[in-house]
C-alpha cells in the first residue's frame, strides 16, 4: 500500500452521475402533530431556501401556515368559522407568504378567500361560489399580484390588482376541479384542471384571451393535476390517470406529449410537479399500494421513480418544491398519524481537503475523505470516473464505470472506487488531482492531492 506523496504531474478527475436512482436517503420530520393536521398541503420555498407550508387544520377547521428558519413555528392565520381547505401557497419578492383557500362559514355556501402576511395578517374574499366545492391554486405576478385559480362548475380565474376581478374561463360541463395554475414571463396565466364531465385532463392559457384544450382523454385522468411553466413558457403537468391506477406527465413543445411516468401497483394521486434549472420535471404522489410517499424525476434521458417515505400512511395531499441546487423538499400528510410531515432529500458533500489521502490497496482505490452530511449511505454502481490526465506534455482521456461507496456514520470514513482497472502503462508513478463536478444528487469537489498509482 503506497500512500501520497508530492509530485508535479497533473490528472484532472471528476465523479458524474449518469442518473441512476442513487441509494440515498431522505429525512424526515414531522411539522404539525395535534389533531387531524396537513391536509391540502401546499410548500413554497423562500431565498435561501427555507419551507413555508400552508395547509388545513381538520380538527378545528383552520387555516394553518408553518415556516422553517432553522426550526419550525406553526401559526394559525384564519380560524374564524370553516376555513383552510383547499390551500395553495405562493412567496412574493420579499418572502412573504400568500395563500388561497375556501371558507365554509355558512354551512354549504363556500367562499374562495385569500390570506397574506406583511407584518400581520390580512384577508379579503376572492369569490362567492354558492354550493360548488372544489380546490383553489395561487401563483403570483411579477409584481407579486396574486392569480387565483377555482371551480365552482365551471372553471374561474380571478386576479387581484386592488380589487379581484373573476371571470368563467371553461363552461362547457362539470369543469375546473383540481385547477393548478402558474404565471409565465410575461404575467399571463396557465390553468390545467380537471373536466369530471368527460374524465379528461385540460389546459387553458391566457394570451389576450382565453383559450383551453384536451390535453388527454384515453381513459379517466386529470382527477390530480399540477402545472409548471419550463423555457419559453411551455407548460409542464402531472396528473392521475383513475383507469390503470397510474401517474403521468403532459408537456407541450408545440405538441402535446403524454407519457405514463409509474404504473407499478396503485399511484399517482395526490401528484405535484417542479422543474430544475435544466427543465426537467421532479414529482411527489401518493403510492396507495404500499401507503407511502412516492417520488420520480426525469434526467433528461429516462424516468426514474423511488418511495421516499414509508410507514403507517404517508404520501397524501404532496407538494413538491425544488432547493437551488434542484433538491426536492416535499410537504405532505401522514393519514396514519394525522400528522404534516416535511421530506427532503439528503444530499452529501464530499470535500477533499489538503489533509485527504488516497491510495491502492489491491484493486481498491480508497479516499480519507471528510462529510458534510454524516449518516448518509451510499451504494451505487452507476458512477463513471472520468480522468483527463496531463502528464510529460501528452494528453489523455478515459472513462470507466466503478462502484462507489461510502457510509459516513461518523464526519471522516472511507470513500471506495472498486475496481480500479489497469493504469495506462505510462502513468505508473505519481500524479496529482485538480478539479470539481456536481450532478444530479450528488456534489464533490476535489483540490490538489498526489498519490501512487502503483
Amino acid at each position: 500500500m503506497k500512500r501520497i506523496r508530492i509530485f508535479s504531474a497533473l490528472l484532472l478527475a471528476s465523479l458524474t452521475v449518469p442518473g441512476s436512482a442513487l441509494a440515498l436517503g431522505w429525512d424526515t420530520e414531522t411539522v404539525d402533530t395535534p389533531g387531524s393536521v396537513g391536509w391540502h398541503s401546499s410548500i413554497a420555498l423562500d431565498s435561501s431556501d427555507y419551507p413555508h407550508i400552508a395547509y388545513s387544520d381538520n380538527t378545528n377547521n383552520d387555516l394553518k401556515y408553518a415556516y422553517y428558519d432553522g426550526s419550525w413555528h406553526t401559526t394559525t392565520p384564519v380560524s374564524a368559522g370553516q376555513v383552510g381547505d383547499y390551500t395553495s401557497i405562493a412567496l412574493d419578492s420579499g418572502n412573504a407568504p400568500h395563500i388561497s383557500y375556501w371558507n365554509d362559514t355558512t354551512y354549504g355556501h363556500y367562499t374562495v378567500e385569500y390570506a397574506y402576511y406583511d407584518g400581520s395578517w390580512h384577508t379579503s374574499t376572492v369569490a362567492d361560489v354558492g354550493t360548488a366545492y372544489a380546490n383553489t391554486a395561487i401563483s403570483l405576478d411579477s409584481s407579486d399580484n396574486p392569480h387565483v385559480c377555482y371551480s365552482n362548475g365551471d372553471l374561474n380565474y380571478a386576479y387581484y390588482d386592488g380589487t379581484w376581478h373573476s371571470t368563467a374561463v371553461d363552461t362547457t360541463g362539470n369543469v375546473g376541479m383540481a385547477c393548478s395554475i402558474a404565471m409565465d414571463s410575461h404575467d399571463r396565466p396557465h390553468i390545467s384542471y380537471y373536466d369530471a364531465t368527460n374524465s379528461d385532463m385540460k389546459y387553458a392559457h391566457y394570451d389576450g384571451s382565453w383559450h383551453t384544450t384536451t390535453v388527454d382523454s384515453t381513459g379517466d385522468v386529470g382527477l390530480f393535476t399540477s402545472i409548471a411553466l419550463g423555457a419559453s413558457d411551455n407548460p409542464h403537468i402531472s396528473y392521475s390517470d383513475e383507469t390503470n391506477d397510474d401517474l403521468k406527465y403532459a408537456y407541450y413543445d408545440g405538441f402535446w406529449n403524454t407519457r405514463t411516468v409509474d404504473s407499478a401497483g396503485q399511484v399517482g394521486a395526490h401528484c405535484a410537479i417542479a422543474l430544475d434549472a435544466q427543465n426537467q420535471p421532479h414529482i411527489s404522489y401518493y403510492d396507495a399500494s404500499n401507503t407511502a410517499l412516492k417520488y420520480a424525476h426525469r434526467d433528461g434521458i429516462a424516468w426514474y421513480e423511488e418511495i421516499a417515505v414509508v410507514g403507517g400512511n404517508v404520501g397524501w395531499h404532496t407538494d413538491i418544491a425544488l432547493d437551488s441546487n434542484g433538491h426536492p423538499c416535499i410537504s405532505h400528510y401522514d393519514w396514519a398519524n394525522g400528522d404534516l410531515e416535511y421530506a427532503h432529500r439528503l444530499v452529501p458533500t464530499l470535500t477533499l481537503s489538503m489533509n485527504s489521502s488516497i491510495y491502492r490497496e489491491g484493486d481498491r482505490m480508497v479516499l480519507s475523505a471528510h462529510s458534510t452530511n454524516p449518516g448518509a449511505e451510499v451504494s451505487d454502481a452507476g458512477f463513471i470516473l472520468y480522468l483527463w490526465v496531463y502528464h510529460s506534455g501528452f494528453h489523455y482521456a478515459m472513462g470507466f464505470p466503478v462502484v462507489l461507496t461510502y457510509d459516513w456514520d461518523s464526519v471522516d470514513e472511507i470513500l471506495v472506487i472498486d475496481p480500479v482497472p489497469a493504469w495506462p502503462q505510462w502513468l505508473y508513478g505519481f500524479f496529482g488531482v485538480l478539479g470539481s463536478a456536481s450532478k444530479g444528487l450528488f456534489d464533490v469537489s476535489f483540490v490538489w492531492w498526489v498519490f501512487s498509482s502503483t
